[in-house]
């Protein structure tokens, strides 16, 4: 059995763009262009085109060899993983179970998971008023955000994870109010005399 027919394809993404680009072909034209990208798409034969339809064609072609490339890429790695199962004599293989027959769903859910583990969303004045308030804790909730959103919500470099735990670090540091850090001027002090006395201590 050639490699062509251990993967061949039951199915292949058409676009909406392959549809709207089509619209303006005569019918006949049209049925062309989609039994060609048929054709091309789950048996790799290339129809004889004329005219605007082997313009479009052409057009299509290279989405429709990505897709072609990434399937046979997930049919590989489907290959090698029953061939790890049958020698370890696992029940499943973690290759195996990441391979799905659209590769291209498969690389949006990890690309959303991810994206959805690293989102950090900063906190507003008063959810940190509320939460140093809950704590009983007397860190100034407006020192703590000007101190951060100046770094731009990070640690060393590193986007922040959760504000929280910074609130408890700066609670078990003392980073208290201004009165309460002796501060001489009885106006709230400015960005730079909190960040001075911070790095004084």
């Amino acid at each position: 059995m050639t490699n062509q027919s251990q993967n061949k394809r039951d199915s292949f993404i058409f676009y909406r763009s392959f549809y709207d680009a089509s619209k303006c072909l005569k019918t006949e034209e049209k049925a062309q262009l989609f039994d060609a990208i048929c054709s091309y798409a789950l048996d790799e034969k290339v129809e004889q085109l004329e005219g605007t339809a082997y313009g479009m064609f052409q057009l299509v072609k290279p989405q429709l060899d990505a897709n072609r490339k990434r399937f046979n890429n997930g049919c590989i790695k489907k290959q090698k993983g029953s061939k790890k199962e049958a020698k370890a004599k696992q029940t499943k293989s973690k290759i195996e179970a990441n391979v799905n027959v659209n590769p291209n769903v498969n690389e949006n859910l990890n690309l959303e998971s991810k994206s959805k583990s690293k989102l950090f969303i900063k906190p507003t004045i008063d959810e940190i008023k509320n939460y140093c308030l809950e704590r009983k804790n007397n860190v100034n909730a407006e020192s703590f955000s000007n101190y951060y959103e100046a770094r731009g919500w990070k640690l060393k470099g590193i986007q922040m994870k959760d504000w929280k735990a910074c609130v408890r670090t700066w609670e078990g540091n003392d980073y208290k109010t201004p009165k309460q850090n002796n501060f001489t001027n009885n106006d709230r002090p400015s960005f730079y005399d909190t960040y001075q006395h911070i790095l004084n201590k």
